[in-house]
């Protein structure tokens, strides 16, 4: 089963880059989007592994 339904969108760029300067990390616009989409990826990979562990249960 593939979850096609996350909108990366939903963490602007401009949001990362303020939250980890808070952190004292800093970053320009596209490295953040950079990020953004790897841990996209990341939780969709995640999310796939959990469901399909969960269907082979069934």
């Amino acid at each position: 089963m593939e979850i096609e339904h996350y909108n990366l969108e939903m963490i602007k760029p401009e949001t990362a880059i303020e939250m980890l300067a808070k952190n004292g990390i800093k970053m320009d616009r596209e490295e953040a989007k950079k990020v953004l989409e790897l841990l996209y990826f990341l939780v969709k990979l995640s999310v796939n592994q959990i469901v399909d562990t969960e269907n082979s249960k069934i």
